[in-house]
């Protein structure tokens, strides 16, 4: 994997984050086990109407949404960040039906009302500071009896990792006086907030695997800005966060190069009205 660049952004906080300069290695970062993939694309193939039309905000790489394609639907995508999406193209199988994608943000979507029968969307609320605005964008565009489908890689929040992103998020108020994501708190936020619209929520999971790193590998990621929630921190708060979440790691677990495992689940709540 090549190592991002370290410079922070001059986004403004306002702003949805672009994944422009994760385009290169984005899909390394988020890789799952080959019998997790099949899962994942179990789960798509089950919910997804064949010939459906799907939406996938935060459309990125298409790792998601190539199991929609594989599945005869009409896929459009949506994603701010041009890079990404040129990735996707380039990784169409041939034969693959072309999607339509688009470049723009989630919450003021170039959509007519009540055209999909389905909208995706996998690690995204997170990066877009208006999020409710974009649920309601999606809500507006989804079909009568359509489905809404969140996703997540999720590890319990006792595991080695998340205790380490509870830290980093820690760290990240004490630096810089703001939370780590400019967008919702969580991904439970965001499904509370379709339940107070009346949504009936069905959870899916795929087998349990571990992330696997040593804690000098994960601060190696931070340092390398390789998280999104890294790119907007000036270099000299971020050296001084590195410095102290080392030293939590440390008296945490001992060593930085004993290897720590978080057992993680891909989730997926399926939302219908």
């Amino acid at each position: 994997m090549n190592a991002p660049d370290t410079a922070g952004s001059t986004q403004s906080p306002g702003e949805s984050l672009s994944f422009d300069r994760a385009a290169s290695f984005y899909n390394a970062t988020r890789s799952h086990p080959p019998q997790v993939t099949r899962e994942v694309d179990a789960m798509f193939a089950s919910l997804l109407p064949p010939g459906g039309r799907i939406l996938e905000i935060g459309v990125g790489t298409g790792r998601i949404a190539r199991s929609a394609l594989a599945n005869h639907n009409t896929l459009v995508g949506i994603d701010i960040s041009r890079k990404m999406m040129e990735q996707f193209r380039l990784a169409l199988l041939s034969g693959m039906p072309s999607p339509l994608l688009i470049q723009g943000n989630a919450s003021s979507l170039p959509l007519t009302c009540g055209c999909m029968d389905v909208v995706v969307a996998v690690h995204v609320f997170h990066l877009i500071p208006a999020w409710q605005q974009a649920v309601s964008e999606a809500q507006r565009v989804l079909k009568p009896g359509g489905m809404i489908l969140l996703g997540s890689d999720d590890s319990p929040p006792d595991t080695p990792y998340s205790r380490i992103q509870e830290y980093w998020g820690e760290l990240v108020q004490k630096h810089t006086g703001r939370r780590a994501h400019r967008g919702s708190i969580s991904l439970d936020e965001v499904q509370q907030y379709l339940i107070s619209t009346g949504a009936q929520v069905n959870i899916l999971r795929t087998s349990t695997w571990n992330l696997t790193k040593t804690p000098a590998q994960i601060m190696q990621r931070f340092e390398q800005r390789v998280f999104s929630h890294t790119w907007t921190i000036p270099d000299g708060d971020l050296q001084a966060m590195v410095h102290e979440l080392g030293d939590w790691m440390l008296a945490e677990f001992g060593s930085l190069d004993q290897e720590i495992d978080s057992p993680t689940q891909f989730v997926l709540r399926v939302n219908r009205w």
